[in-house]
């Protein structure tokens, strides 16, 4: 059956002013329902935070209601701030982090509610942060003595913060590419079979995945206190990622990196027991960076293309970042980048999907290095998932229904109501509930 949503929307208006306040109320919705359908995804804009950064971008996390991003940057991107690395964007304005670091940050993850940052670093000013730290009263301290190379990627799973990278050691212990914190020490998970760097994390299903380049296998799974190849891919892996789409009882491991699972290039679905192509498949060159899965979309991110049919004959392209809902294909996310762009970071703030790496502007509009989208992540933009509408009884009395049928079902929709001044009036829900 086809889906469909029905919002009772009930009015409260004096009866002296019902059928004129109604009939504007009407044509409010109906302007609204015009535009959902019309808007295809040009709607969705990109802006830049402020004058962007000077260089790359690794990572981007939302902690404490400000937005904390990573790389190798040193300053914003008029270089009237000094940055040092690490930075935060507080809604108006970039601002360091304590000292910062001496080189490249790659990871940033909040543990125990607190802010650990991982990279090729070994110093916050003075003092020794041996490729990691977290952040304490505004200053950043080494976290048990720290690794012997660079941390690439750190998770917390199962209440315990892991690392991954290039390193051997800890100190006097040995964890090859992989440790985890116990009592403030770092210690080996059992390993003893991963000899190459570790790129990317994720927990799938109760277990830890970990990806890199320890070729043949690339991609390994925790049992327990056992690790086991779940199968070689013919490159590096740089992410990972868990996602079940709506309306589908069955989650699948997202793999990114520079292999190829033929057909498809720099990204490939893990089922429980082999590796598949993705809906559509990523043309040659590709290799994906990021992977951001949310609510009710899966995203990526890095150099690659994917093409997408929609509909008759409607092909869409998408370039360095895509997005993918339920069973609609991969789609451009209204991007166009910068020549030669990178996308190596996805994150989200205030629910908007941000994105960072290497690229100058998008669309035309100048983002140094970092952008937000203007669409909030987790809530379906309608615009051509929508088939068909009716809006009843018309003209509206004290009741009415508006019923939306689409293509792929909406999870927990909502209709918003605006002024001409692009006030918001009223929120409905699927339920009939408003605010």
């Amino acid at each position: 059956a086809v889906p469909e949503d029905q919002f009772t929307i009930n009015s409260y208006f004096h009866p002296q002013n019902r059928s004129k306040l109604m009939k504007k109320l009407q044509l409010l919705i109906l302007t609204l329902l015009f535009a959902l359908t019309n808007s295809g995804i040009a709607t969705a804009q990109w802006s830049a935070l402020g004058n962007g950064l000077n260089g790359q971008v690794n990572a981007i996390l939302e902690f404490q209601n400000e937005l904390y991003v990573g790389g190798k940057f040193t300053a914003n991107g008029t270089g009237t701030s000094t940055l040092n690395h690490i930075a935060k964007w507080n809604g108006t304005s970039w601002q360091a982090v304590g000292s910062g670091f001496d080189e490249e940050v790659k990871s940033l993850v909040i543990f125990n509610n607190e802010l650990y940052a991982g990279g090729v670093f070994t110093h916050s000013g003075a003092a020794s942060t041996d490729h990691v730290a977290k952040l304490s009263g505004g200053t950043w301290v080494e976290v048990g003595e720290g690794f012997n190379a660079t941390v690439n990627c750190m998770i917390v799973f199962q209440d315990v913060l892991y690392a991954g990278g290039a390193f051997s050691a800890s100190g006097a212990n040995s964890v090859t590419k992989i440790a985890k914190l116990a009592s403030n020490t770092w210690v080996n998970p059992n390993n003893t079979i991963i000899t190459g760097p570790v790129y990317a994390m994720a927990e799938h299903l109760g277990s830890l995945y970990i990806g890199g380049y320890f070729s043949p296998i690339s991609v390994m799974k925790l049992n327990g206190s056992t690790w086991t190849s779940i199968g070689t891919l013919s490159g590096p892996v740089y992410a990972m990622g868990s996602f079940q789409y709506q309306s589908n009882t069955t989650k699948y491991l997202y793999i990114g990196g520079d292999f190829t699972v033929a057909p498809s290039f720099g990204l490939c679905v893990y089922n429980g027991s082999s590796y598949s192509t993705p809906f559509n498949q990523y043309t040659q060159p590709s290799k994906v960076y990021a992977i951001l899965p949310t609510y009710s979309k899966l995203f990526t991110g890095g150099e690659f293309t994917v093409s997408a049919t929609w509909g008759a004959g409607q092909t869409r392209v998408a370039n360095n970042i895509a997005q993918k809902a339920y069973t609609t294909p991969w789609d451009t996310l209204s991007a166009t980048f910068s020549a030669g762009a990178k996308v190596y970071a996805l994150g989200t703030y205030t629910n908007r999907l941000v994105a960072g790496g290497t690229f100058t502007s998008i669309n035309g509009v100048t983002c140094t290095n970092i952008a937000i989208r203007s669409t909030t992540v987790g809530i379906d933009e309608v615009s051509d998932n929508v088939t068909d509408f009716t809006f009843f009884p018309s003209p509206m009395t004290e009741n009415a229904t508006l019923r939306i049928t689409t293509k792929t079902p909406l999870q927990h929709p909502t209709l918003g109501i605006y002024d001409a001044q692009s006030r918001l009036i009223r929120n409905y829900s699927s339920n009939g509930m408003y605010s």
